[in-house]
């Protein structure tokens, strides 16, 4: 909210600047700014994991893309998701396969923890935001 107040505030100012030309002004963007009632979620990443020069960007990248799946509710605790693997890969541009490895690595460096549920059930997936 106040990053869109200060986009709003900027946005203002510019057209009151009088070095601003009026053809200048036809060309501004139009600044679209969610409806507040909106929710909009972030994969977020733990910083120690994030700087983690030992652990590639893959599994990094697929952290943040299961804590963005993760319910509000969830967020405030260990994040838990159901999602099938081939949808991350799709949504990563990966295989099903990068993504079964990246979860190894994740697991064996203490950020996840996988569920299984039994054949033909999804996995449960637990993000920890502290190394386990």
């Amino acid at each position: 909210m106040f990053e869109e107040q200060k986009v709003i505030e900027e946005v203002r100012r510019r057209r009151n600047d009088n070095a601003i030309s009026e053809e200048s002004e036809k060309n501004e963007l139009e600044i679209k700014l969610p409806d507040e009632r909106e929710k909009i979620f972030y994969g977020k990443i733990p910083q120690d994991l994030l700087r983690n020069p030992k652990i590639e960007s893959g599994p990094k990248a697929l952290w943040a893309l299961v804590h963005s799946y993760a319910k509000e509710k969830d967020l405030n605790g260990i994040p838990t998701i159901f999602t099938s693997q081939e949808k991350m890969g799709k949504d990563l541009g990966v295989t099903d396969r990068t993504i079964r490895r990246w979860f190894e690595v994740l697991k064996e460096t203490g950020w996840a923890k996988i569920k299984r549920r039994g054949q033909g059930k999804s996995n449960v997936v637990l993000l920890y935001s502290k190394k386990r």
